[in-house]
């Protein structure tokens, strides 16, 4: 019996973390997002000292830049996701629907529902600033 937990830890537990960790997948989030909806921004300003937050709204419209600029962002952004199914305490927050996209910064997790109303959850690592045009 303690050579077979031998095996399983030395090789099999192993195999399946570097499994896990290196599967990507690809997201069309244009399927999801309705082009013809507003994206609402969501931002939250937190105080150093006691780290509560007062939030601030706005929407970005269809057809402006920055609208034009994001869906570009996620055209460019369609590889390299990975499964999560932690929640995450964002700094920024885009909606639309059953789309939602946490900013932490350096990295995004995302939650949308498929058409099937299935709920997917991801997280990508990101150029630190990259989605900072929505926030000027």
């Amino acid at each position: 019996m303690q050579l077979f937990k031998t095996i399983v830890n030395r090789s099999v537990i192993p195999f399946l973390v570097c499994l896990l960790i290196s599967c990507t997948y690809e997201v069309n989030l244009n399927q999801v997002l309705d082009k013809r909806q507003p994206l609402v921004i969501q931002m939250i300003h937190k105080d150093d000292r006691t780290m509560l937050g007062e939030k601030s709204e706005m929407q970005i419209l269809p057809g402006t830049e920055d609208y034009i600029e994001f869906v570009n962002w996620l055209n460019n952004n369609e590889k390299g996701w990975k499964k999560t199914i932690a929640s995450y305490e964002p700094r920024s927050v885009i909606r639309q629907k059953d789309f939602e996209l946490n900013n932490m910064g350096y990295f995004v997790a995302i939650t949308y529902k498929d058409g099937q109303g299935k709920s997917h959850h991801y997280n990508k690592t990101i150029e630190v600033g990259s989605l900072d045009f929505l926030f000027d």
